[in-house]
């Protein structure tokens, strides 16, 4: 079956737009007037600590030269699985990015007993190199980067979302508080669409203006000479598109790979854009042109107001988190020389 085919049958609403997930090398953005300096001089998230370190290191290498090479080519290996497309990045053994789709209906229908042993992570098959042990006793999370909750309509695809090439090293202070709200947000903005919307997501790490190593605060170094990067940043767009009304709005996000409060996470928002600028991919580029220019240009409307009972992590405590486990800075293994 084609992907095309694949995803409209999962999805169930027949309206999915599999183009969507089609993520292209970065777009010439000069006539949009955004520029870095438009997400460095953002006054909105001048408190916020972690974008004041994000706009330094922007500052620092702003003007630093990469090639193409490092974001097409032999440096990236896409992975097609019913549910996502995994752009896996084969110098740094990380997805570069990741895109799925979800429907209001695939979120008010879960699959009865759909569950996962949370501690199996499989390899992938096309992607052999990176097991699922990879980040073992490291300290780190196997961060999804499409996320578990938005396939519980499906055991399959479920289950299919835990393999590696959707995984990334992130804090677990990261991934359990701050990414995981992030995640539930994401959810309930889709459940208050209209009927006929499809939420189209695309996360991933930061790889700004590589090669670079401060775009990584650590490395995994597995046996047989396989290294695994660990990002500084990440970063998670969401387009939310009506096939009926062909209208959208979206917004992204780009947080830090370490301890993030769940509260105040607009303050991380940037609009498509801006994110577009800094990672040099082209995220919704199947959009119609003008709609694409109006909804990637500006943040669109999104409520940040709702009962902390809709949010399964929002109040966890990050050192409960790593109450019965290893910090990544005290880990023994896996460290390179």
């Amino acid at each position: 079956m084609s992907l095309a085919l694949c995803l409209a049958a999962q999805l169930m609403c027949g309206q999915v737009n599999e183009l969507m997930l089609t993520v292209k090398p970065g777009k010439d953005l000069t006539n949009k007037g955004t520029t870095v300096d438009a997400l460095k001089n953002d006054t909105m998230t001048q408190h916020v600590a972690g974008m004041k370190e994000l706009k330094h290191f922007l500052h620092e290498h702003s003007t630093t030269p990469h090639t193409d090479h490092d974001y097409t080519g032999h440096d990236i290996q896409l992975i097609h699985h019913p549910g996502y497309i995994s752009a896996m990045h084969t110098r740094y053994n990380l997805p570069a990015w990741v895109a799925h789709a979800v429907t209001k209906y695939n979120l008010e229908h879960p699959q009865e007993g759909v569950k996962h042993d949370s501690s199996v992570y499989p390899s992938d098959p096309d992607y052999p190199a990176l097991k699922g042990n990879a980040y073992q006793s490291s300290g780190y999370d196997h961060g999804h980067l499409a996320p578990a909750g938005d396939f519980r309509h499906d055991k399959t695809l479920y289950d299919d979302c835990f393999k590696m090439s959707n995984m990334s090293p992130q804090h677990g202070c990261l991934n359990q508080k701050g990414w995981c709200v992030l995640e539930d947000y994401c959810r309930i903005w889709t459940k208050e669409e209209a009927e006929g919307s499809v939420s189209y997501l695309v996360s991933g790490p930061v790889l700004l203006q590589q090669p670079h190593a401060s775009v990584f605060i650590d490395s995994l170094c597995l046996k047989k000479g396989v290294t695994v990067y660990v990002p500084r940043y990440f970063f998670k767009a969401i387009c939310l598109y009506n096939e009926q009304t062909k209208t959208a709005r979206a917004i992204a996000f780009i947080v830090p790979n370490q301890e993030l409060s769940p509260k105040g996470l607009n303050h991380y928002a940037v609009s498509i854009d801006e994110l577009e600028e800094l990672i040099d991919w082209d995220l919704f580029s199947t959009l119609p042109d003008k709609l694409e220019a109006a909804t990637e240009g500006s943040m669109g409307h999104f409520n940040f107001s709702y009962e902390s009972k809709l949010f399964e992590c929002i109040d966890k405590d990050c050192e409960k988190v790593y109450g019965n486990r290893m910090k990544p800075e005290e880990r023994k293994v896996l460290k390179c020389k």
